[in-house]
């Protein structure tokens, strides 16, 4: 019997990849730990493991490569199994300079690009709103 019970849902539609999470998870027998692979973090999944009582761990090694795996905290074979696969999966893991990347997308030089986008869109409105008269008063059009 195969300890781990593998998922491969990076090309699944939502929401088979909870639909069939969720019926791996009811399927595990003692010893067995929950191996999934997607394109993103599996959010919706976390309630329900929580509900069942299963510890998880949550490894990015890509962009787009995210590895989750549970398993029954109270299972010494699968936590054992389980963690010797995430430290397998963290051998592989390219090194980061910000490991949390995905979570926070957006950096300081865009969110400076977004500022000065802003600043000549807000002159430019300005400048179509109001206008200055002969002797250089700002006359404010009320629309």
């Amino acid at each position: 019997m195969n300890a781990e019970v593998f998922l491969d849902a990076r090309l699944m539609e939502p929401p088979d990849p909870l639909m069939q999470g969720m019926a791996t998870l009811a399927a595990l027998s003692a010893g067995q730990f929950f191996h999934m692979r997607h394109r993103m973090a599996p959010r919706m999944l976390y309630p329900e493991l929580a509900a069942m009582g299963l510890t998880e761990q949550t490894l990015q090694l890509g962009p787009d490569d995210f590895h989750l795996i549970a398993w029954s905290a109270t299972d010494s074979a699968a936590c054992t199994a389980a963690r010797h696969c995430c430290e397998q999966l963290r051998g592989k893991q390219e090194p980061s300079p910000d490991i949390k990347e995905w979570s926070n997308p957006i950096s300081p030089l865009t969110s400076l690009r977004h500022l000065s986008f802003h600043c000549v869109f807000f002159w430019w409105l300005h400048s179509l709103l109001c206008y200055r008269c002969r002797f250089g008063c700002t006359v404010v059009n009320r629309y």
